[in-house]
């Protein structure tokens, strides 16, 4: 059976997961030491994400990215690269939401 493009949207983003999460896990743990997951508990404290000790769900990724940009990450990431965390947001919440992806 054909794949459809949301299992598509869906799979980017699995991949997107497994390739972001170690750099931000790298640079929170940078920047908060042992107390990151803490601290990206308590930056995601308004949401229903979470950050659990087997990983980063995709969106909580990606709001950490946008919440933490100023201080941890605009120095290594430009306006662009954050204009596309800001898409990939919109994208993945229209994937969760079952929203239909053309091509």
């Amino acid at each position: 059976m054909a794949q459809t493009n949301h299992e598509r949207v869906g799979k980017g983003l699995s991949l997107l997961q497994s390739g972001l999460q170690p750099f931000l896990t790298r640079e929170l743990q940078d920047a908060y030491g042992d107390n990151w997951r803490t601290k990206s508990k308590a930056i995601l404290g308004d949401t229903r994400l979470n950050v659990s000790a087997e990983g980063i769900d995709v969106a909580a990724l990606l709001v950490l990215l946008d919440r933490e940009w100023k201080d941890l990450f605009s120095a290594k990431l430009g306006r662009a690269h954050r204009a596309i965390v800001n898409e990939l947001i919109q994208v993945r919440n229209e994937w969760a939401h079952q929203t239909a992806f053309s091509n």
